[in-house]
């Protein structure tokens, strides 16, 4: 089964948690507040939902055998952290070297 791949490739900056409406905040990020109730945690809106930054896993970059005498290369090594939504999907993002912005793309089989 192919991993097929969706995004379009562009960098995006993070949300700050200012940025993040109150309702999404204290329903969905309670966990995440500080003294003054607004976190400076990293969040993404992708597709009418939002992310917190820690929500991600850390991907591997290795290769994963496919035959016995053949390997090929992970079709997510490129990211750094993943999200699965379903057992056969999910989001994937590659955050840039200053930590500022990030890539996002949607993942399915």
């Amino acid at each position: 089964m192919m991993l097929k791949i969706v995004t379009d490739n562009k960098w995006k900056h993070f949300k700050y948690g200012h940025e993040v409406p109150r309702k999404i905040r204290t329903a969905d990020f309670d966990w995440l507040t500080d003294d003054k109730g607004v976190s400076d945690d990293l969040f993404i809106h992708y597709r009418r939902r939002w992310y917190h930054l820690s929500e991600f896993m850390c991907s591997t970059k290795k290769a994963v055998p496919t035959r016995l005498d053949e390997r090929s290369i992970d079709p997510l090594a490129e990211w750094d952290g993943v999200m699965n939504d379903t057992f056969f999907s999910g989001v994937a993002i590659k955050v840039s070297s200053d930590g500022e912005s990030y890539k996002i793309c949607t993942f399915y089989s």
